[in-house]
């Protein structure tokens, strides 16, 4: 069963019609991250957007605001290096060569091992936080760019799944 499937056929089963429906994520449903650095868990409690940037510098977003104010964020927490300063104040006209090796020495100099599993980790963590305090919606924290599709194709399955309680749309 897939994730979904599970929740609802979890939710289904402890419904009782007298009382309200409550919501329910089982716990072995909750994927258990590898444990980041030490030094990475420093700078992710200091500069709370580290886990975003991460992402786009394996993702080879070029330069943008998100990563001045990034920087911004860290000198404004005590972390100062020259590569930091000199990205806080970079022109967003940088080529793309001279940003990667911007971004190569800043993170050469934060003296943090960054890998593209801890880069996923610390961003997808990062929504689930900014969602639980109320700084996103939960739907704004899926992926805007198949939320359609998969919601359609869950629905889709849900129906062939279950057709007997369906109208006219599956039939046989």
């Amino acid at each position: 069963m897939k994730l979904i499937e599970r929740l609802l056929h979890y939710k289904a089963a402890s419904v009782n019609v007298s009382e309200p429906l409550e919501t329910v994520v089982p716990d072995e449903l909750i994927k258990h991250y590898p444990e980041p650095s030490e030094r990475l868990q420093g700078l992710l409690r200091k500069a709370p957007g580290t886990g975003k940037m991460l992402f786009q510098y394996f993702q080879h977003k070029d330069i943008s605001m998100d990563w001045k104010y990034w920087a911004t964020d860290l000198l404004e927490n005590g972390i100062e290096t020259p590569g930091i300063i000199q990205l806080a104040g970079e022109d967003l006209d940088l080529f793309p060569t001279e940003f990667t090796e911007l971004l190569d020495t800043v993170f050469k100099e934060l003296d943090v091992e960054i890998n593209q599993e801890a880069a996923y980790c610390s961003y997808v963590l990062g929504i689930a936080e900014e969602v639980i305090r109320g700084e996103r919606t939960a739907r704004s924290g899926l992926r805007t760019d198949n939320v359609n599709e998969w919601t359609h194709q869950f629905f889709e399955k849900l129906v062939k799944a279950n057709e007997k309680y369906c109208t006219t749309f599956y039939q046989g």
